[in-house]
């Protein structure tokens, strides 16, 4: 988690900080993340963070593990003959320090790094142009849990050049992009349709669809235009990154509800059959979702935090 509002040469955006530590908490107690590394304003520079991300890692991840990477700040743009590179600015970086700043270079050569394992998702509220990867080719639709949980890796923004990304700690405690990630994460991003029905399950094309869904609304009221991006960073991805809906019904017995209106799918993953909606418990049991703790030397015990 990396949160950068105390800019020395770009205008302070305090929601970045809180919006930092919101997303590490959803994490820890909502999403059971087993290693949150989390640094804001002066602990987020570009060398500690290349260290965790070339270094720390790809050492400390297996093939079964999942990785999510969050940033909130500024976005920036450097315009070449072959197109625009995006840039993420750290809290000393000047107006064009771009070697201070993360790429979308960085991203993508991140995301090889940690080519082996099984999902990773890059989420960045920032608005700017030049993403890393390429355009996504066609729509996400896999909604078992087998299905989503092959090989895939992500990458999202909240919007593209000249655009802002819309924030007031008044109204949505932070960012609205950011909001809506952790609202959809949640669980209100679990969609009912004939096809999908409502599971217990956060797929990635669910809450980009109520991203973009409740930044459309706000948009309208406010007068501004915000429109998030994702990419593929890998060229075989072929499943999801998703979440488990914290107010999922039955969550820990998997099972359907007495009396309920809404008729879950079955699931098999790795020769388990589940009734939907599944539990962590469930998906750990069936090795879709793996538990360990972090290197001895960055010690943290499941549930814990490490702010660096």
């Amino acid at each position: 988690m990396i949160g950068v509002s105390d800019y020395a040469h770009w205008p302070h955006m305090e929601p970045s900080f809180v919006d930092a530590k919101r997303v590490r908490n959803f994490l820890i107690k909502d999403a059971d993340f087993d290693c949150v590394y989390t640094l804001t304003n002066a602990k987020a520079t570009k060398s500690h963070i290349e260290k965790l991300m070339q270094e720390v890692f790809p050492r400390l991840l297996s093939k079964d593990d999942r990785f999510f990477f969050y940033f909130s700040g500024h976005g920036t743009q450097r315009n070449t003959r072959r197109g625009a590179i995006g840039y993420l600015p750290l809290i000393s970086a000047e107006r064009q320090g771009y070697a201070s700043m993360i790429s979308m270079d960085d991203i993508e050569q991140w995301s090889h790094l940690l080519g082996d394992i099984r999902q990773a998702l890059f989420v960045l509220d920032a608005c700017f142009s030049g993403l890393a990867g390429f355009q996504l080719k066609g729509e996400l639709r896999d909604k078992t849990v087998a299905g989503l949980s092959q090989y895939a890796h992500h990458l999202i923004t909240a919007g593209t050049a000249n655009e802002k990304s819309l924030a007031s700690i008044k109204l949505w405690n932070g960012s609205l992009f950011t909001n809506a990630f952790l609202n959809g994460a949640s669980g209100l991003a679990d969609t009912w349709t004939h096809e999908y029905p409502k599971d217990g399950i956060v797929s990635l094309k669910e809450l980009l669809v109520y991203i973009k869904k409740v930044i459309d609304a706000e948009s309208l009221k406010n007068q501004i235009r915000m429109s998030p991006q994702i990419s593929d960073l890998e060229a075989d991805n072929a499943g999801e990154f998703f979440f488990l809906a914290k107010t999922s019904p039955n969550a820990e017995r998997g099972a359907e509800e007495e009396g309920s209106t809404v008729t879950f799918s079955n699931a098999v993953v790795s020769g388990a059959t589940f009734a939907a909606p599944v539990s962590h418990s469930q998906l750990t049991r069936a090795g879709i979702i793996r538990t360990q703790n972090c290197l001895p030397n960055l010690a943290m015990s499941r549930g814990r935090r490490t702010d660096q």
